[in-house]
């Protein structure tokens, strides 16, 4: 008695601290010091214990007290107390556990082996039946069993999946099926989807049949289940018809939507699955929605060959973020932005309507998808902007192709992707016209693939062709933080060689040729530039720089030994 009044001090103590949490735990802690003679007194304190800790959405405490009423109490605990602790424990997938409950409080009857186990070995032969070591060969249940524990039986066992038919549950299944469809249709369909879900379709099919013709149950969550099991039993045709009636119940859902445009087109329905993709003038949807339908209706659409059609949904698809053409100042900001991080910051300052977020990732941009479909949604969009280039590269529409390449640099399922927003960028290089926006591009790739000679091949292929001021002062600084760069050297004097600056050329060839005495570039475009010298009507000592040149080529050949 001492040990309870100092716990519940210490409780209400916790109470005034605004501890819930610590004085809830206190309360629990009384339990195994009350008057075991008042067990009703006990079971209705252990209850409101368990209510809290529900509130607290603690479900490890309030499996530990109601598994206290249970072996302290068996013969004084009601059906509620069992079926809260079996639900507790199917909701953390102990199934076995959860049976062994069921079956010891409500009179159950198991036959393993054909041996009755007692209800000290129940848990082992359960685990044993789990591991396949031993087979279910009975199961008797008594008839004044409630309906809602008989449903939670019923489960536990086929969500094991180990039984290969439901043939030893056929009695307890029938009595579930047998009860009015109108009043107990929610036990009904927890039973068929959990079949469903664990591949017992052909005992589903007659349950979800019940439910669709019923008048309470004839909804689309139903049919929709209805669909899926009568998919996986092959009958596409009246799967069509069940997911038919989930698109005319739930319009807005955009996954019976992409499953029934799928079993149209397995059906040689390509038109009408294509229609089943295309929403309603007169209905609105969640961009989300419409983002996942469109992927699709891409899909479709480039399997079945058109093209133009494809090109158009596709483009649609990319720039849902962005709508609208680009302006010749918004591609200069875009493709002159470093870093993928600044790029999505400034997005929405060019957006009239701003559906993009820069903080927000694909999950929380489309809250359809589950946690694991974001990067197969990310893969398909992708599929489908790399498919759309090369569709228009194939057609010649080189005008619009920058745009749509830089479709790959606004779409925030991209943006977070580091692969996918390099790939994309490289894209723009190869796809665009040679211009200053095109520059700033190639630029801010050489500054992170410095030692790649492909990256400033492609530089300097752009380089020589847009003549900027900007260049030669970035190729200097660039050459002053990194002067062992022979790409850099090789630059700076292609620079001032196009520029006629030749002696400031000159300069730069040969601190390369001094850098990489087998650089063949060097020594050619030295000479050249030796050649340039002698060829300027006011250089002074022309034969002399013929000399120097001679003497250059047979110095390098001297030195590597080439007679």
């Amino acid at each position: 008695q001492s040990k309870i009044e100092v716990l519940s001090k210490k409780s209400e103590y916790f109470e005034q601290l605004q501890m819930p949490i610590k004085a809830l735990q206190c309360r629990e802690q009384m339990l195994p010091f009350m008057d075991r003679d008042n067990p009703a007194g006990i079971l209705s304190f252990a209850r409101n214990i368990y209510n809290d800790n529900m509130e607290f959405e603690d479900e490890n405490a309030a499996i530990s007290v109601l598994q206290y009423m249970h072996k302290e109490f068996p013969s004084d605990i009601d059906s509620e107390d069992v079926h809260n602790l079996a639900e507790l424990l199917m909701s953390q997938k102990s199934y076995i556990k959860s049976s062994e409950v069921i079956i010891k409080h409500c009179g159950v009857v198991v036959q393993f082996d054909n041996v009755v186990p007692s209800a000290e070995d129940l848990i082992t032969s359960l685990e044993a039946f789990e591991r396949k070591e031993v087979k279910l060969n009975s199961l008797v249940f008594p008839a004044l069993m409630p309906v809602d524990l008989r449903s939670k039986l019923v489960q536990c066992f086929v969500r094991t999946k180990v039984l290969e038919t439901l043939s030893v549950l056929t009695n307890l299944i029938k009595s579930l099926a047998d009860t009015d469809v109108e009043n107990f249709g929610d036990i009904h369909y927890d039973i068929a989807e959990t079949m469903v879900e664990c591949g017992y379709h052909e005992e589903a099919r007659p349950i979800l049949y019940s439910l669709v013709h019923s008048d309470k149950y004839n909804k689309a969550a139903v049919w929709q289940t209805f669909g899926q099991c009568l998919n996986a039993l092959g009958d596409l045709k009246a799967a069509t018809e069940a997911y038919t009636q989930v698109v005319e119940m739930a319009p807005g859902y955009y996954g019976a939507r992409v499953t029934l445009s799928s079993l149209l087109q397995q059906m040689g329905q390509n038109e009408v699955a294509l229609d089943v993709l295309s929403r309603g003038p007169s209905e609105e949807s969640e961009a989300s929605a419409d983002q996942l339908l469109l992927l699709h209706k891409c899909q479709l659409l480039h399997s079945q060959g058109k093209m133009d059609e494809f090109i158009v949904e596709a483009r649609k698809l990319l720039s849902f973020s962005f709508p609208g053409q680009f302006s010749h100042e918004f591609i200069r900001v875009l493709l002159g932005i470093r870093t993928a991080k600044c790029r999505r910051s400034i997005l929405p300052q060019f957006l009239t309507n701003k559906r993009v977020d820069s903080d927000k990732d694909l999950s929380s941009e489309i809250p359809e998808l589950k946690q694991g479909e974001e990067k197969k949604f990310r893969t398909n969009l992708w599929d489908v902007y790399i498919k759309l280039c090369n569709v228009m590269h194939e057609k010649g529409m080189m005008d619009e192709l920058l745009e749509t390449a830089i479709l790959g640099l606004t779409s925030p399922a991209f943006s977070h992707d580091a692969t996918m927003v390099k790939d994309a960028e490289f894209l723009c290089l190869k796809m665009g016209p040679v211009s200053i926006n095109i520059y700033h591009l190639a630029r801010n790739m050489i500054l992170e693939e410095k030692n790649n000679n492909q990256a400033w091949n492609l530089y300097s292929y752009i380089f020589t062709r847009v003549r900027e001021v900007a260049d030669l002062r970035f190729a200097t600084r660039a050459l002053m933080k990194n002067p062992c760069s022979l790409a850099l050297g090789m630059l700076n004097g292609n620079a001032r060689l196009i520029s006629g600056t030749y002696k400031q050329a000159l300069g730069e060839y040969l601190t390369v040729f001094k850098n990489a005495q087998d650089n063949d570039m060097a020594l050619l475009c030295s000479a050249l530039c030796f050649v340039h010298l002698a060829s300027q009507s006011y250089s002074v000592k022309k034969n002399v720089l013929i000399t120097q040149v001679i003497y250059l080529i047979t110095f390098t050949k001297f030195g590597r030994f080439q007679y």
